[in-house]
């Protein structure tokens, strides 16, 4: 019988590249944001198959929507991912998520990758590595600075406060983001999501942004170093992975 799945996870955690992954098997449909505020995340050939295509029709009725584009691909395992503060916008979507019948992915990243990947973004507007993309803009350092460290730990740990409690539910699988390219660990996936596709046969079309050491990608790593030592707030860890690498 087919699958209904969630993945949750949270920004710079390499979602992209799972969900490409997922989406490639012949049968899985993985969609994206499809609670993103402002616009309904899917691919362009579902767009004209949607049962609403506006926001508030969507918000109106987040179960209908769901149950609709769940509709779409009767025979095959579909899933979505949401980020936390999707959650907090459309709450009703919590109930589908919390179902027994539906199989939570928990998406996980280190968060030094996770905080450093986000400034990178912001300093150069690269949400996805692009073909086009320049060399320097992606390897060109980025500089910590303790407030954008404490927001960023603010987040963090209100993400893994969720993580922890979904990976301790029946239902649950989680990856990290070092495993994403890994055939163990995609294997294991699939076959969790009830999948018959092999990681061989899957494919991405996301690569890494930053491929070069965390700390060359830090301009003032000593002043990161200092600050974990003396100042930093803690930080959650996250629940281990299902599939240890």
């Amino acid at each position: 019988m087919p699958n209904d799945f969630v993945i949750l996870t949270r920004a710079r955690s390499g979602s992209n590249s799972l969900m490409s992954r997922l989406d490639s098997c012949p049968d899985v449909v993985c969609h994206g944001e499809i609670f993103k505020p402002r616009r309904i995340d899917m691919r362009r050939d579902y767009r004209p198959r949607l049962p609403v295509d506006e926001v508030g029709a969507r918000n109106a009725d987040p179960l209908g929507f769901i149950a609709g584009i769940r509709g779409l691909d009767p025979d095959k395992h579909v899933g979505f991912k949401i980020f936390p503060h999707q959650l907090a916008a459309v709450p009703a979507a919590i109930e589908h998520i919390a179902a027994p019948a539906t199989l939570r992915i928990v998406l996980t990243r280190a968060p030094l990758e996770a905080y450093a990947s986000g400034l990178r973004m912001r300093a150069t507007g690269v949400h996805k590595r692009k073909e086009d993309t320049p060399a320097a803009v992606l390897t060109a350092p980025v500089r910590f600075t303790p407030k954008s460290f404490r927001r960023f730990a603010a987040v963090h740990n209100r993400f893994m406060t969720m993580a922890r409690l979904i990976a301790a539910a029946p239902g649950s699988f989680v990856i990290d983001y070092a495993q994403i390219n890994d055939p163990a660990a995609l294997d294991a996936l699939f076959g969790f999501v009830g999948s018959r596709a092999r990681a061989a046969d899957s494919r991405t079309a996301y690569s890494k942004q930053y491929a070069g050491r965390l700390e060359d990608g830090i301009a003032n790593w000593g002043e990161l170093q200092d600050f974990l030592r003396r100042a930093a707030p803690p930080l959650l860890a996250a629940p281990p992975p299902s599939c240890p690498g």
